[in-house]
């Protein structure tokens, strides 16, 4: 699957070639699978996949945007 991962298009019907984009957040709604230190407390938290690369930080390291 090279070149399918995470290339911002949703090509497995659950949404699993696509973790760290929001291309399948439709299917991974309910699924927080990005984790990373939180920008108010620093413990960690994990995000909804619409939240990765959305151009808002929300970890402290600032690594779902990157």
């Amino acid at each position: 699957m090279k070149g399918v991962l995470n290339d911002d298009y949703c090509d497995c019907q659950d949404g699993s070639d696509e973790p760290l984009t929001s291309a399948c957040s439709h299917l991974l709604v309910n699924n927080r699978t990005f984790s990373c230190p939180s920008i108010v407390s620093g413990e960690t938290i994990k995000l909804f996949p619409s939240r990765i690369r959305d151009g808002i930080v929300d970890c402290s390291d600032g690594s779902d945007e990157k």
